[in-house]
């Protein structure tokens, strides 16, 4: 498992200042945010999503998750 490669600068205020994996999280137990997988046994799972994120602007610079080998689920 390897981390993906940062982004080097903001594409919306031009800025280096980028840090990289960041955890999206929720503030409530109302289900889960994240992508879905099917594991072993047809169990659904969900993998969480990382940022890179702007510290000057803010802007959300990437999405992406860890691990990309999975049985992603469409549709």
């Amino acid at each position: 498992m390897s981390t993906p490669p940062q982004i080097s600068r903001c594409p919306h205020c031009g800025s280096q200042d980028i840090v990289a994996d960041v955890m999206v999280t929720q503030v409530a137990a109302a289900g889960r945010i994240g992508l879905s997988y099917q594991t072993h046994f047809l169990l659904t799972g969900t993998a969480a999503l990382r940022t890179e994120l702007c510290r000057q602007c803010g802007t959300v610079v990437r999405l992406y998750v860890k691990e990309t080998g999975k049985d992603w689920q469409i549709g």
